[in-house]
């Protein structure tokens, strides 16, 4: 979802100078199968991590929906990241857990990518953008002439991407917000690969969303497996009342799968 190359840095001079360039930039990427390739850049003053992630995903989405291109029967959203901690983490899993809270997906699915071996194809779109970059008669001095490139790298109008600035302002502290809200008990959530947020007994007196977890895609069960998804759960508080359960593999995530407190 991320990339982050000296082609991109300002001023871009094609390779006329071989000065180090004065401001340090990258780009984040999305695509969305059917719809369009999101491109998203900013500065060294933009902190990296999962708020700056979630702002990325949080733009897309709300541009799909301006659009009108939102599903909103059954929706799922499937999303295919990096494996790397800016974009595996607590509060990323939070934001996630509220699409399905507030019932603007029905189920979440996250796949984290194996390390060394992601060959997503959001890297086709970094790779077009960086060898169109680096070619001589390339010269961008500020930010609009820099854009333009990125979109001239691509020759068919449907595969440009749709640029966007972000500014350190404009991101919203999501870390701070989730803060309180998040069981203090979940770790080892860095080792599945797979993970799945669903909502369960909607609509009822019991209805709670819930975050379960596998170590590949091949993995048979989505653990915590001992989990009851009926009424008659309330007593345990759709919690998962045994560690050694969801300790049988080593794709362990927590002692809990209600993500919230």
């Amino acid at each position: 979802m991320e990339w982050t190359k000296k082609e991109t840095n300002l001023p871009v001079m094609g390779r006329y100078v071989k000065d180090e360039s004065p401001l340090t930039q990258r780009i984040i990427g999305a695509k969305v199968h059917g719809i369009g390739t999101y491109v998203f850049v900013c500065d060294e003053s933009v902190p990296g991590g999962g708020n700056l992630i979630i702002e990325v995903l949080q733009r897309v989405l709300n541009d799909i929906e301006s659009k009108g291109k939102l599903p909103h029967e059954d929706p799922v959203l499937y999303l295919q990241i990096d494996n790397c901690i800016e974009n595996k983490n607590k509060t990323m899993f939070a934001f996630l857990t509220d699409l399905v809270r507030k019932k603007v997906f029905n189920k979440v699915k996250a796949c984290f990518l194996m390390v060394g071996h992601t060959h997503e194809d959001i890297d086709q779109v970094f790779a077009t953008i960086s060898a169109h970059l680096r070619q001589v008669h390339i010269v961008c001095p500020d930010q609009p002439s820099l854009f333009q490139a990125i979109r001239n790298a691509f020759a068919q109008e449907h595969n440009k991407p749709q640029i966007n600035q972000i500014l350190t302002r404009e991101v919203v502290d999501w870390t701070s917000f989730y803060k309180h809200k998040i069981d203090p008990k979940i770790k080892y959530h860095q080792e599945p690969h797979q993970f799945k947020i669903k909502q369960f007994n909607k609509g009822t007196a019991h209805e709670v969303v819930l975050l379960r977890y596998k170590n590949w895609a091949e993995s048979l069960y989505w653990l915590p497996r001992n989990t009851v998804h009926t009424e008659q759960s309330e007593s345990r508080n759709m919690r998962i009342e045994s560690h050694a359960e969801a300790s049988l593999v080593s794709e362990t995530c927590s002692s809990h799968c209600n993500w919230y407190e």
